[in-house]
This record gives C-alpha cells, structure tokens and sequence, in this order.
C-alpha cells in the first residue's frame, strides 16, 4: 500500500524548480533535449580504441512548441546514461544504469521498493526530446561533472529561464579511465572545450559570456575551464574541490591556473558542516569577485537530482537530519547570483533570501586588484 500511495505523489508531480526572473534573458515555456555522441579524433581513449574518445553532448535549450510534442519522463535521463559510453541499449544495460544510479540512496537505508515505485511511477519531466529551438540568441551555461540525470531538473530549470544549457558526462568514471587527479581535471577540461567547439556553429547559442558550473570534482574543473577560456565570465561552485585542500592542491599544479589569470566572478556554495570549507584557496584570487555561501543541514547529494527527488519523496536519504528544502535553497541562490550577474556584472552580490534558514555562513569579496 505505501508503495503505491508513493507512486501516486509521484504521478501526480508537476516539476516546477524556481523560476526567477531573469530580465536579460528571454524566457521560454518549452524546454528541448538532445543528446548527442561525438568523436574527438585528437584524443585516442583506452577504452574506445584509436578511434577517437567518444563524447556524450547533452543539451537543454529554449525551443518552439511542436504539434504532438510529449514531455520527458525521469527514467527517459537514466536511458541517456545509459548511451554515454557509446554501448547500445538493452534491457541488461539499462537495469544496471538504474542500479548503478540509486547505489547511493541505498547505501544510506532507502529500501529498494521505493527506488522501484520511482521507476515504476514516470515522474514528469519539462523538457521535450529534439524539438526545434527558440530563435535567436541564448547564453550558455556548462554543468560539470555528472551525467544528463544528475543535472536534469536543474537544466531543465535553466533553459525555461532561457539559457542553453550543456552537460558532458564523466566518461571513464567507472572504469577509472577518468584520473581524479590533475590528469582527470584536464580530461574534463577538453571534454568541454571540445563540446564547445562541436556547438560553435550554432547560430542560437551565444559564446560571448558563459557560465561554468561544476559539481563536487567539476568544482576546480569549471574553474580551470574558465582560466583557458576568457569568455567564461562567471564559476559556480556546487559544494566544489575549489573548496578542499586536495582540490586546491590541483589547482596550485595546473599549469594554466595561476592567481594571475583568474577573474572570473566566483560563486562557492558548499556543505557547511564538511570538509570542502577550506576557503583559503578561492579567498587569494585577488583579480576575482568571490562570493563563498555555506548552507547547514544538507549533504553533498542535494547539489544533484537527488535533492529535488529528496524534496517530493520522504526519507529517500533515510532519516530527517537533512533539509528537505536544501535543493530549492540552492537553486534560488544559483539563479539569483546568475540574473545579478546578468543585469549588472560590477554589482558586489548580496546576502541572498534564505527562506528555509539554511544559510550558514555569507562572505563577499571584491577584487583587490585589477589587471
């Protein structure tokens, strides 16, 4: 019976993540998905042969209604996980994709009928899968390190408020191709510099001011991403490695990161009570804007898809010691910081509204020197 009065919650779900104004950019009522694989020859992978690393292009983009359009559902994202490594779908794959997925709910006490009623339930999503896009022009925002899965409501949330929005995902993870180190910061690196450069042509996607975002590792990856590549204005840090002393370390080691060439307006929120506190790091770049937010009662997992499913389904995460509005929290700062941004980029940013009083500790800092 709990079972199927939770797969009725969830039916009955509209996904409605904040939707802020954001007065300079256009928004649309219809979101569009594609995914996409591509070939960069330049770089030969373990796994794939000499063929070319195989690249999963994910998107989120404003888009123009069509006739008979049916929205994706949430397993439809776990589908494209599936597809990025290049395998071909069958039922074995892809119940292994969703065991792979909600390996982390379950291993802190979520019961394996109640991930099934999730599945089983089609939770709703916005977006609408290669539908045409919304003409003109729209700017860019890159999510770092995860999948189409892990990012889906916060990308969907983002193309409604009129961004294109793109996800690489984290290939070779799981088979340790991907180094969690300085060679696996570069690698993620490319990957979206190679991304960028297979969507240049697009005439609906302006290039001129994009926005890194970078989740847990993705944290000093946005920011190295945004060190090659000036027209990368604004880093957001989702509880980052910016924010570690290991994350740090990769940082100092890079070779094209110095204090020197970061200007980028930076945005750290983080886990207030964790490890990735350690601010000293973000606090000495000095050409920088930096704005550092930490937030109580949330985990790591509410910067990823699980903090809105966390949202609609108690005790997904097991007990209550965790905000259920932690994900909401988040995404109003994200947007908020995003449309300051956008409006006018030389206003310091200020203490956000905090409804669920979960903000920690607030710390804005201007540059002390300009180049």
């Amino acid at each position: 019976m709990k079972t199927k009065i939770i797969s009725l919650i969830i039916l009955g779900l509209i996904v409605q993540v904040s939707t802020s104004q954001i007065s300079e950019v256009s928004k649309s009522n219809v979101v569009g998905f594609s995914s996409r694989i591509a070939l960069d020859k330049s770089r030969p992978s373990t796994t794939d042969g000499d063929f070319g690393r195989i690249i999963q292009i994910n998107t989120w983009y404003p888009a123009e209604l069509e006739k008979n359009s049916i929205k994706m559902v949430f397993s439809d994202y776990l589908r494209v996980k599936n597809n990025e490594m290049g395998v071909g779908e069958t039922y074995q794959n892809y119940e292994k994709t969703v065991e792979d997925y909600f390996e982390w709910p379950i291993s802190q006490g979520a019961k394996k009928s109640l991930i099934d009623s999730i599945i089983a339930a089609r939770l709703p999503m916005n977006a609408i899968k290669n539908i045409a896009f919304k003409s003109g022009k729209h700017p860019l925002i890159l999510l770092m390190h995860g999948s189409a899965v892990d990012f889906a409501f916060l990308g969907e949330s983002l193309a409604e408020q009129g961004y294109i929005v793109i996800n690489v995902p984290i290939k070779g993870y799981r088979q340790k191709e991907f180094d969690v180190n300085g060679i696996g910061m570069e690698t993620e690196i490319r990957d979206y510099e190679f991304a960028m450069s297979v969507l240049s042509n697009n005439q609906s996607l302006d290039l001129s001011d994009v926005v890194a975002l970078g989740f847990s590792f993705g944290g000093q990856s946005a920011l190295g991403l945004a060190c090659r590549n000036p027209n990368i204005k604004t880093v957001i840090s989702y509880d980052g490695g910016i924010g570690d002393r290991f994350g740090a370390r990769l940082i100092n080691e890079s070779s094209f990161c110095s204090t020197e060439n970061v200007s980028a307006s930076i945005l750290h929120i983080y886990d207030a009570s964790y490890t990735r506190k350690y601010l000293d790091k973000i606090r000495s770049f000095i050409y920088a804007e930096r704005t550092l937010i930490g937030l109580n009662r949330i985990a790591h997992w509410h910067f990823t898809s699980f903090g809105y499913l966390t949202m609609k389904i108690p005790n997904l995460f097991g007990g209550n010691e965790f905000a259920r509005n932690g994900f909401e929290t988040i995404m109003e700062i994200t947007e908020d910081y995003i449309r300051s941004k956008s409006k006018n980029p030389n206003t310091p940013y200020d203490v956000p509204k905090d409804e669920f009083n979960l903000v920690d500790f607030f710390e804005h800092l201007e540059p002390i020197k300009y180049k």
